[in-house]
């Protein structure tokens, strides 16, 4: 099974060498890294973010029609607008398509890095960024942040949304499909049975489905 980590480029892998480099002699968890390579990894695998649709483009909807849109928390958010607000964004030596797609909540709602970690490598290495500058010393150990996004729902049902069944059908359709499971087995059964005792014989038999049952087990005198 290919993880996405094994899609990184080798530029990827030279600057995150040097990520992990950098952090670890920092002290900081090594799994911020992780996570960002894992991110990378992912954006590599789906063709550079094109094989991936973007989930706020108005064709996500839930059961009712409801179009479904996704953004980031509040402190992601504001971390986002540091990020693409600041000038190391242009100079630095992470990859740009990489950063659009992630820090664009349609792409990026389901990240498992850290913003605020992401957004002291992009400084970092940067040609703005100064290599004197310590990491933040808040990243001792890394937590994964659950409940990172928030799904909008709109108030109505799309006009484009089409079902295709009607409730009543799809009920009786539940109902014939619940019916065809509890016949099943009967069925089966049924079946073995007629295959035992040779129902669809064109002599019937006396012999007993028992004796039968044992002709069938016995090894074959071919064997």
């Amino acid at each position: 099974m290919m993880l996405p980590p094994h899609f990184l480029t080798q530029d990827d892998r030279n600057l995150l060498a040097e990520i992990y480099e950098f952090t670890q002699e920092q002290g900081a968890d090594l799994k911020h890294v992780d996570r960002l390579a894992t991110d990378l990894g992912w954006y590599r695998k789906c063709n550079d973010g094109v094989a991936v649709a973007n989930f706020n483009d108005g064709r996500s909807y839930d059961l009712e029609g409801r179009v479904r849109t996704a953004s980031f928390t509040d402190a992601d958010a504001a971390t986002v607008d540091r990020i693409q607000s600041s000038g190391d964004i242009s100079s630095t030596r992470l990859d740009k398509g990489f950063l659009n797609y992630i820090l664009d909540p349609g792409y990026g709602f389901t990240h498992s890095s850290d913003f605020e970690f992401l957004e002291q490598m992009v400084s970092r290495f940067s040609t703005n960024g100064s290599d004197t500058t310590p990491l933040d010393p808040k990243f001792p150990n890394f937590a994964y942040k659950a409940n990172n996004y928030v799904i909008h729902t709109s108030d109505e049902p799309a006009a484009d949304f089409f079902r295709e069944t009607s409730n009543a059908e799809e009920d009786a359709s539940r109902e014939a499909l619940m019916a065809d499971a509890k016949a099943l087995p009967q069925q089966l059964n049924q079946s073995l049975l007629e295959a035992f005792i040779g129902k669809n014989d064109e002599k019937p038999t006396e012999r007993s489905f028992i004796m039968k049952m044992f002709d069938w087990l016995k090894p074959s005198a071919n064997k």
